[in-house]
């Protein structure tokens, strides 16, 4: 039997496939997601057919096996590195999109989950902080439109993002003024938005122009 396997007395796999601690993670009991053991590396690589059988036998709240189950399907999808068969192809594809669209269910539900995800496309960041602002806090790297969607959602996860765009911070301070504090060095624009939001945000820039002073006066 592999290593990183577990089957059950009849051969099949088990319902959520990985060994966890020397033992089965389905036998000893489902933990909550983030109490998950991280699969072993091994299982990156297991042969594609191998990883259809576990792909059909995931757990549906096994996020983080299915985001590694998700990964090394790309890895047999890539030309050249694997000799599977178009069936084969076919399928790990349908595979693929199934793990999509049970990640973005989750998240639809509970944004926080995207935590247990690794590598969420866009669709799934999007999701998951329309769903809750403050899931950006897990997402690595975020584009604009997911940064933008998230400060639309809850401006006061502006203190998470790195280095946010002019129009996000723009976007927080409009509608919360003292929301400037976290933003390092606002650009004069930023600053006339957040005290004309809030005249006394100007307590928390640090090196005003006139034009900003008037405006917190007005």
């Amino acid at each position: 039997m592999d290593s990183g396997i577990c089957r059950t007395s009849s051969g099949d796999f088990c319902k959520r496939g990985l060994k966890k601690g020397g033992k089965c993670s389905q036998h000893d009991g489902t933990p909550s997601p983030n109490k998950i053991s991280s699969p072993k590396k091994g299982m990156l690589d297991l042969p594609c057919d191998l990883l259809l059988e576990i792909a059909k036998n995931l757990d549906p709240q096994d996020y983080l096996t299915m985001s590694l189950v998700s990964k090394k399907i790309d890895m047999c999808l890539s030309e050249g590195r694997f000799n599977t068969s178009k069936t084969d192809r076919d399928n790990l594809k349908k595979a693929k999109k199934e793990i999509l669209q049970r990640e973005l269910a989750a998240v639809i539900q509970n944004g926080l989950l995207i935590e247990f995800i690794e590598n969420p496309s866009e669709k799934v960041q999007l999701a998951a902080v329309n769903q809750d602002g403050s899931a950006i806090r897990f997402i690595e790297n975020p584009s604009e439109k997911v940064q933008l969607a998230a400060v639309r959602k809850d401006p006061y996860v502006i203190e998470f993002i790195k280095n946010p765009s002019e129009e996000v911070q723009l976007e927080a301070v409009s509608q919360d003024g003292f929301l400037i504090r976290f933003i390092k060095n606002p650009s004069e624009k930023v600053q006339l938005f957040a005290v004309r939001e809030k005249k006394s945000a100007i307590l928390f820039i640090k090196i005003s122009s006139r034009e900003v002073q008037m405006a917190a006066r007005e």
